[in-house]
């Protein structure tokens, strides 16, 4: 009768261990997904306008095909923004 009792107390306490397992791999799950969506979000939204900076790069560009960079395209689009672009192209 004690062996009946402690397979089936056994048979339970490996269900709620294998439940609980679940959930916590659940829980992982749902964080990660959550902090990818961020990411993907924060990234996207770095750099707004890009057609427009880039219409302004190659205009400035044009009119000024011999000046150098640093004279001629950081003071329409700071370097910042041309490496967040380059970062999320």
């Amino acid at each position: 009768m004690v062996a009946a009792f402690c397979w089936l107390r056994l048979r339970e306490v490996t269900d709620n261990l294998v439940d609980l397992l679940i959930r916590i791999i659940h829980g992982i799950s749902r964080r990660a997904e959550k902090n990818v969506d961020t990411e993907l979000i924060k990234d996207f939204k770095k750099v707004g306008g890009k057609t427009n900076l880039l219409y302004q790069i190659a205009n400035v560009s044009l009119e000024n095909p011999d000046g150098a960079v640093k004279e001629v395209i950081y003071p329409v689009v700071s370097e910042k923004t041309l490496r967040d672009l380059v970062k999320m192209l």
